[in-house]
């Protein structure tokens, strides 16, 4: 008897073979059959560590963050430099301005990219500086207005205003005011190009002049 109590046996029953009449001849032969069960293998689950990211240091953030801005800021300039030179340009100088040709006093040229114009507007004197590209005009800064009518008493008193833009100054003034002659010494004193003052006659049967000071500083 076989001692191992893994093994069982079966009786099965087999050919042998055959008699004289062909019929078949049985024996009963005894199979042995394994009881042991298949062994399972456990797998243990394993932990993956994830890799921390690591952090950038302080200098590569700010060399970034420069970066950044520096692209910012070059965008930013494309963006004015076109706005400024190719966009918002009128064919003349009174369609810069809002007005018709009769309103046009007179327009004084600067240099070889600005012209100061000198018009009416309703009872107003006023001044635009213009930044003159191929023929074509486009207003970019505006002098405070005179009023034709009661100037004398605007500017009784009053201390020089100026507007200045690209380094341009100018200003509107009349004959014989309290600022003539602070002008004239203010610009022999700052100015690095000087201009004479442009007279300006509004109407031709009025004995007052009015004055467009420019000038670069």
């Amino acid at each position: 008897m076989d001692n191992n109590t893994n093994v069982k046996y079966i009786v099965r029953r087999e050919i042998a073979g055959y008699d004289s009449s062909g019929n078949p001849i049985y024996r009963e032969v005894k199979v042995p059959v394994s009881t042991q069960q298949p062994q399972t293998v456990k797998r243990t689950p394993q932990t993956v560590r994830r890799k921390k990211p690591k952090r950038k240091s302080p200098v590569k953030r700010i060399i970034t963050i420069v970066v950044l801005l520096v692209i910012l800021a070059l965008a930013l300039y494309a963006l004015i430099t076109i706005t400024t030179n190719y966009i918002g340009f009128s064919d003349s100088v009174e369609e810069a301005v809002g007005v018709s040709s009769d309103d046009i006093i007179y327009t004084f040229k600067v240099d070889d990219e600005h012209k100061i114009t000198v018009y009416s507007s309703g009872d107003k004197l006023c001044a635009d500086l213009l930044l003159v590209n191929d023929e074509s005009y486009k207003s970019i800064k505006s002098c405070k207005s005179i009023d034709i009518n009661d100037y004398a008493a605007d500017l009784e008193g009053k201390s020089m205003k100026y507007t200045k833009k690209d380094g341009i100054c100018f200003a509107l003034d009349y004959a014989g005011s309290d600022q003539y002659e602070s002008f004239e010494e203010y610009i022999d004193e700052n100015a690095t190009k000087s201009f004479n003052p442009g007279a300006i006659s509004v109407d031709e049967s009025s004995t007052q002049i009015f004055v467009l000071w420019y000038w670069i500083e």
